[in-house]
């Protein structure tokens, strides 16, 4: 009888144990990729992590030191008047760390670390829900997560450029994604707003969904457009209320646009650059002559190749003619008020506030 129960011990042990090995087969099957690009992002942050204390300058100003600051900043009146509400949620996450009393070092690398797996993560399976392989979408989260632009930005510290960035393919999954109910556009509505903390961004993004309205022509994009930006509009309507009772006005704080506008000028653009995503000076020096090796410089020419020819697949057609349109729309004014289109620049610069 001791024999026998022993025997069903083994047996109900073995089955635990297949049962949990079945079960990390499982995890890694489904999410290798996220795996994949959390050690890629740590080999290649890697330089950063090994150093200590916040290791950056420029603009950077995060990971918030004072929270009172940080409670400020969310209450308090905007240098950007009401337009300052569409960037409360993005500085509401990023005070978590010092909410959670984690030490700025280390809040800094988990957050760099976080911004280059989610957007190689969030690209992935926006890719892998248009085409076949999850290797070649695997790849695609790779260019993505790791192109100039997210490092020139982790050098200078734009923060809300990088949130944006990471964000923007899941803001594509779900707004492209089939809804029936009015809550299921609230993703979308939120992610949005999280890429317009970075005004530039936010434009182009919406930019891009007018141009989509233009390529697809039917009902349900018209709705789904509209049901998006009433969920962010319902989504922001608590900042605003904020803002006002703080005392923000509908204009933000003029005075260093002229200024602004022409040290942007003064810059010298190169077309290579700003096709490889590596246009910004303080960088220039280092991606000049990067983007002028062969095999960098024939990197971006097969994605623009892959792009292009997407064209001929139906089922993608119009996502892929709305990204081209918009991009083609946006390059004019890549070189800054200078040129045929500087009136155009100028007005669109002086209208949203930056």
């Amino acid at each position: 009888w001791g024999a026998f129960i022993f025997k069903q011990d083994l047996l109900r042990l073995s089955h635990k144990m297949k049962s949990g090995k079945s079960k990390i087969i499982s995890f890694l099957k489904n999410y290798w990729p996220l795996l994949g690009y959390i050690l890629i992002s740590i080999v290649f942050l890697f330089p950063i992590l090994g150093q200590q204390g916040v290791p950056f300058k420029y603009d950077w100003n995060w990971p918030i030191f004072s929270l009172t600051e940080f409670w400020r900043g969310l209450s308090g009146p905007s240098s950007m008047g009401l337009a300052g509400s569409l960037g409360k949620y993005s500085s509401a996450i990023l005070g978590l760390p010092g909410l959670l009393h984690i030490p700025p070092p280390i809040g800094l690398k988990l957050f760099l670390i976080l911004i280059h797996t989610a957007a190689g993560y969030g690209f992935y399976l926006f890719v892998s829900k248009r085409i076949k392989s999850k290797f070649i979408a695997f790849i695609s989260g790779l260019a993505y997560a790791f192109t100039p632009y997210i490092f020139i930005r982790t050098i200078v510290g734009f923060i809300f450029s990088l949130i944006s960035y990471a964000v923007l393919p899941f803001f594509l999954s779900s707004y492209l994604a089939e809804k029936r109910k009015f809550w299921q556009y609230l993703l979308p509505g939120f992610l949005f707003l999280l890429i317009f903390s970075q005004t530039q961004a936010g434009v182009l993004v919406f930019l891009f969904l007018l141009v989509n309205l233009v390529f697809s022509a039917n009902k349900s994009t018209l709705s789904k457009f509209i049901l998006t930006m009433l969920s962010a509009l319902f989504l922001l309507s608590p900042w605003l209320l904020v803002s006002i009772l703080a005392g923000n006005n509908n204009q933000p704080v003029a005075g260093g646009e002229t200024v602004t506008l022409n040290f942007i000028a003064s810059l010298s653009h190169s077309l290579r650059n700003v096709l490889t995503l590596s246009d910004h000076h303080i960088t220039v020096r280092y991606f000049y002559h990067l983007m002028r090796q062969p095999v960098e410089f024939l990197g971006f020419a097969l994605i623009y190749l892959i792009t292009v020819l997407s064209i001929f697949d139906r089922k993608n057609r119009s996502l892929i003619l709305s990204l081209i349109a918009t991009a083609l729309l946006v390059l004019p004014f890549s070189i800054g008020p200078t040129g045929r289109f500087a009136a155009i620049y100028t007005f669109i610069f002086n209208l949203f506030p930056q």
